[in-house]
């Protein structure tokens, strides 16, 4: 069941509106602090069993996503992984089915061709992983980040 009600403007329009209220825009995982953030200072290793497409798709996507502090945290690398093996098929396949006919001939009439069939299917997994990380424009309005910490130097060093 998707979600209900209205999808919740970004916290830059509500902020231009004047109507934002801080109780309504935090998550209460992030402000603890606990969860680590992927960076560009701390870009984790790909997983040992990717070949080198999959490892080389890992580092690209989170070298974009690392730009922004709080988009993706250590502990959802597990479904990152996904989504990168899942990228890589719609790839493998899409390269398979440019040299392929849509519609094979039978005796008794036409049939699909199954390898179609499975790339539809990988699709729409990559779009339903790809949206619960935000990389759809319609599902990054959703994105909530984590507030990233400040550095000792970026605190004053007397309290007013």
């Amino acid at each position: 069941m998707g979600k209900r009600g209205q999808k919740p403007q970004p916290i830059a329009v509500v902020k231009d509106k004047g109507y934002y209220r801080p109780s309504r825009h935090t998550s209460d995982v992030d402000d603890t602090g606990a969860l680590a953030f992927v960076g560009r200072d701390n870009m984790p290793t790909p997983p040992d069993s990717f070949t080198k497409e999959q490892a080389d798709i890992w580092t690209r996507e989170l070298m974009h996503i690392g730009k922004v502090y709080g988009w993706v945290g250590f502990v959802d690398l597990p479904m990152f992984e996904q989504w990168c093996l899942t990228y890589d098929a719609c790839n493998k396949l899409e390269a398979i089915c440019a040299n392929e006919q849509r519609v094979e001939y039978t005796e008794k009439g036409r049939v699909v061709n199954p390898i179609f069939k499975e790339l539809r299917e990988e699709k729409k997994l990559l779009t339903k992983l790809s949206a619960e990380f935000g990389l759809t424009p319609s599902s990054r309005r959703s994105v909530m980040l984590a507030n990233k910490p400040e550095k000792e130097e970026d605190k004053p060093k007397y309290k007013l």
